[in-house]
């Protein structure tokens, strides 16, 4: 709430991540292609930023929005807005406005595809762990391409948005 207020934004903020809650304030959507992309989109990449960055969040996007001259012009004018604190927030924040497209075209985006792949073995263990080897060998990245990695992460994002999934994709 702090942080809505500080930016002036109680009346018309949309949705927020935060502490690894999304918050959707529905009053202040146009309408539902909006909430789709704001929630559906916007909201589930921090989310996956957070569980599949982990510790090296900041690292991984500084480097990308160092590599990527969109990304960091991008980054600059959001804190320069005061939509942003630090420079691997605005880019956070490019990052979750891109389509996966977009995104997986960028320069040093082989840096978060390798933090994904760590997370998604250490995934598979903890499954295989409790008991569900079926699902565990599903996400197993061991033979996977980037590509196949990317999409992974792509058919998440659209499996988040319900029923139709890639249906509300923008």
């Amino acid at each position: 709430q702090a942080t809505i207020r500080a930016r002036g934004a109680e009346n018309d903020v949309e949705a927020v991540y935060e502490g690894g809650v999304i918050y959707a304030f529905p009053g202040n959507f146009i309408d539902m292609d909006r909430f789709m992309f704001v929630v559906g989109r916007h909201e589930v990449r921090h989310a996956g930023f957070d569980a599949m960055l982990g510790q090296d969040k900041d690292a991984i996007l500084m480097s990308i929005g160092r590599a990527n001259r969109r990304v960091a012009l991008e980054a600059r004018k959001l804190m320069d807005d005061g939509f942003a604190d630090s420079f691997a927030e605005g880019v956070e924040e490019a990052l979750a406005d891109m389509t996966a497209e977009d995104v997986a075209a960028l320069s040093r985006i082989k840096l978060a595809v390798a933090a994904i792949r760590r997370w998604l073995r250490a995934t598979a263990f903890k499954l295989r762990k409790a008991g569900w080897r079926a699902l565990a060998d599903a996400i197993e990245p061991r033979t996977w391409s980037d590509n196949d990695v990317i999409a992974f992460v792509k058919r998440a994002e659209d499996v988040s948005r319900g029923p139709g999934g890639g249906g509300g994709a923008r």
